[in-house]
């Protein structure tokens, strides 16, 4: 009786250690296996497909936006400079020649038939005889009048001063009236009527 006695706790002792210790065990390590594995293979799936999906939308976004308003940007900027800079400056040479070429023709012209008339006019008015020599001077100022039509304004150069000497010669020819004519920067000029 006292053998039993002392074999049956025995024998339930190490069965409840047999039966309990691999239990106890083979659950621990494989929730641990398991805890473990299943945290790591989420945070690395997880952390891949954001960092991924993230650079791959940024890089994308950022370089089709930037080479979208850069390409934009430049060929607005281009087309309009070049546009304008094209357009100003061919108006303003247009402009500018044609109201030059105008201006200059038209007061070369009306320049010419006055001195053309003045000469005439000076020529009937003094041909008459003096019977004794004498020098008359008088100034006639001839101005002539360049304007340049710009898109903002306008403006007048150029003006000379004739001096004209009238000498009469009454010693053997009292009809020969001589002219003299003096005009800055050009010889003497001198005509016999």
């Amino acid at each position: 009786m006292s053998v039993c006695l002392f074999v049956r706790p025995l024998t339930h002792s190490l069965t409840h250690s047999l039966i309990n210790s691999p239990t106890h065990s083979l659950t621990h390590s494989l929730t641990h296996s398991l805890t473990h594995s299943l945290t790591h293979s989420l945070t690395h799936s997880l952390t891949h497909s954001l960092t991924h999906s993230l650079t791959h939308s940024l890089t994308h976004s950022l370089t089709h936006s930037l080479t979208h308003s850069l390409t934009h940007s430049l060929t607005h900027s281009l087309t309009h400079t070049l546009t304008h800079s094209l357009t100003h400056s061919l108006t303003h040479s247009l402009t500018h020649s044609l109201t030059h070429s105008l201006t200059h023709s038209l007061t070369h012209s009306l320049t010419h038939t006055h001195s053309l008339t003045h000469s005439h006019t000076h020529t009937h008015t003094h041909t008459h005889t003096h019977t004794h020599t004498h020098t008359h001077t008088h100034t006639h100022t001839h101005t002539h009048t360049h304007t340049h039509t710009h898109a903002v304004h306008t403006r007048t150069t150029h003006t000379h001063t004739c001096t004209y000497t009238l000498m009469v010669l009454n010693a053997r020819q009292p009809s020969i009236l001589c002219w003299f004519q003096y005009y800055q920067d050009e010889r003497l000029a001198l005509h016999i009527i």
